[in-house]
């Protein structure tokens, strides 16, 4: 079997795993969790990106609503704040970034991860991977292109994967 049959079979296992998982195996308070941050962050659950492959993506994390999920009940246990996307800041950067810059309107995106995966952990189970600006805010990209290379050039973090103006906005994105 070569690599390419071998990440194909890989993939449908894990598509199979996630697509016949039973929900009602999960515990009540795990999903009363999960929806609670759904209604945060106001997700759509008929939209095409909630449920890719066991994640929930979100675009619109403001810092109130970073805020609201840190402090509610039933959500912050979902949140590792030492917990970093790959080579992205990590969460806790990221809202001091953001809490430090509070006349701009960033917003934070990446995913929840579904209670019924197998990887589902804990308290990781909100990511971050990018943070946004609107494209007009020029004083909010200039703040935010010195913070990243400031933590760039203390070896915290690599540079972004996308760097640039993404639809209206400006986005800072680690795959």
């Amino acid at each position: 079997m070569n690599q390419k049959d071998k990440l194909e079979e890989a993939l449908i296992n894990v598509l199979k795993l996630t697509e016949n998982r039973d929900e009602t195996e999960i515990p009540y308070g795990v999903q009363y969790g999960f929806d609670r941050a759904v209604e945060i962050l106001d997700l759509n659950k008929d939209d095409d990106y909630f449920n890719l492959g066991g994640i929930c993506r979100f675009e619109n994390c403001s810092i109130d609503k970073l805020n609201k999920l840190l402090n509610d009940t039933d959500t912050k246990d979902t949140i590792n704040l030492s917990s970093r996307h790959n080579d992205s800041p990590t969460i806790d950067q990221f809202k001091q970034f953001m809490l430090d810059n509070k006349n701009h309107n960033y917003e934070l995106e990446g995913y929840l991860v579904m209670p019924y995966r197998d990887d589902y952990k804990d308290n990781d189970r909100f990511q971050v991977d990018g943070i946004n600006i609107d494209g007009q805010d020029e004083e909010g990209i200039k703040l935010l292109d010195e913070w990243i290379h400031k933590l760039v050039n203390s070896k915290k973090i690599y540079y972004p994967d996308e760097y640039d103006m993404y639809e209206n906005n400006f986005r800072a994105w680690w795959d």
